[in-house]
């Protein structure tokens, strides 16, 4: 049974929509059997190959948990070990053309999934975005 939850403080829309954001990117990473961890690793290579101690300074973790996050997403095709040519010593982590599938499937907008953000109008939308964005400037 759904229930009309009522907030009348920003801080607290923003934390219901970013923990139903949180629900939706978990039941995303479920379904492709992934964890969080292994999740932001594939994300972070989007944009190239970074080498390793970077992926586990970013994730926040050391280099050991690293090395078991990207042994399992090796095993299962999505990323692969490469030498850094500038610095042999060096390991890059690169996303598989599986892995950059993979993350593309999964990439999409969470607010079709948000029932009270998928039935704004077109305007609506515009509106809330640019006031959002706004807070940022």
């Amino acid at each position: 049974m759904c229930q009309t939850l009522w907030v009348d403080d920003l801080d607290e829309a923003l934390a219901l929509v970013i923990a139903r954001m949180r629900e939706i990117w978990h039941k995303r990473m479920r379904a492709i059997e992934l964890t969080p961890p292994q999740s932001m690793a594939l994300s972070k290579l989007l944009d190239g190959p970074l080498p390793m101690g970077s992926v586990a300074e970013v994730l926040s973790c050391d280099a050991s948990t690293l090395t078991g996050i990207a042994d399992r997403l090796e095993e299962r095709g999505l990323v692969e070990r490469r030498l850094d040519p500038s610095d042999r010593r060096v390991k890059l982590l690169a996303l598989t053309e599986s892995g950059r599938a993979l993350v593309a499937s999964i990439d999409g907008p969470f607010a079709p999934e948000i029932p009270g953000l998928a039935a704004l109008t077109h305007d609506e939308r515009a509106e809330l975005t640019r006031l959002l964005v706004r807070s940022f400037s």
